[in-house]
């Protein structure tokens, strides 16, 4: 008995490969699946996703880098690619310019901008992730992702006070936060 090899089949699946945990065999699926459909861009969105788990850089980077110039709307395409670019060295500014493209494109996407202060941040850039994130605090200041990464950067950079007034401050807003209520917690106990 032969698998069908359309790639809506093939991706079914690897979903089913990987929710038992064996990504080499989803990876198998899709490798024989593009040597039948080479051109499909889901495919290769979901290699390059599977590829980046397995850390395997340059061959996740490739398959992304095809995935988002043939998806280019595909936010989680242009995502994956970010984060496959941020964890080389050598790629890591070509992270930042098309996490900076895709705010200039949409400039009130919010993902976009959490996706910049994060690369910021796991970079040891502090004073850039503090920007991102205080611009994105400000710009949905009920979003607690962003409020807590304004808070992470300033106690990167040392000031408590201030990361203690954006506590209060994002409690005002989102006052039934457990995520707030929980760092808050940890804030208190280790930062003051």
């Amino acid at each position: 008995q032969t698998l069908s090899q359309r790639p809506s089949d093939v991706l079914k699946r690897v979903r089913a490969e990987l929710a038992k945990g064996n990504p080499a065999a989803a990876l198998s699926h899709l490798d024989r699946c593009l040597t039948i459909s080479p051109q499909s861009s889901e495919v290769r969105l979901a290699r390059g996703e599977i590829l980046l788990q397995m850390n395997r850089l340059d061959d996740a980077i490739r398959d992304l880098e095809t995935a988002c110039r043939d998806l280019p709307d595909d936010e989680q395409a242009r995502m994956l690619l970010i984060r496959a670019y941020s964890r080389r060295p050598q790629t890591r500014q070509k992270a930042r310019d098309v996490a900076a493209k895709w705010i200039a494109e949409r400039p009130t996407d919010l993902q976009a901008r959490l996706v910049l202060a994060g690369i910021e941040f796991e970079q040891g850039r502090f004073d850039e992730a503090l920007e991102a994130y205080s611009a994105a605090s400000r710009m949905f200041p009920g979003n607690v992702e962003s409020r807590l990464g304004h808070i992470f950067a300033l106690c990167a950079l040392g000031d408590y006070a201030a990361a203690r007034e954006q506590f209060d401050e994002a409690l005002t807003v989102n006052p039934d936060s457990d995520d707030l209520k929980l760092n808050l917690a940890r804030f208190l106990v280790t930062c003051t």
